[in-house]
C-alpha cells in the first residue's frame, strides 16, 4: 500500500478538495519559477523553485492517481 504522502497535514478535507489544494499549491509554485526565471533569479533561487514545484506537482500526481484508484 502506497503511503498517503500528499493529504495536507490538519485537515480534513474531501478527496476533491485534498486534489484542488495540491493543484493550486503545484501551480502557485510553478508561476513563482517562471517569475524568477523571466527576471533573472540567482541559480540558486531558480534551482530551489524548481525542486519545489517538481515535488508540488508529483504531489498534485499522486493525488489524482489516487482519486482515480477509487
Amino acid at each position: 500500500m502506497i503511503p498517503i504522502s500528499w493529504w495536507p497535514k490538519g485537515h480534513q478535507f474531501p478527496l476533491q478538495k485534498a486534489l484542488d489544494h495540491a493543484e493550486a499549491e503545484a501551480d502557485h509554485t510553478l508561476i513563482q519559477l517562471d517569475r524568477a526565471l523571466a527576471r533573472g533569479g540567482d541559480h540558486n533561487e531558480i534551482a530551489s523553485l524548481s525542486k519545489a514545484a517538481t515535488r508540488a506537482r508529483h504531489a498534485y500526481y499522486a493525488a489524482l492517481n489516487a482519486d482515480l484508484a477509487l
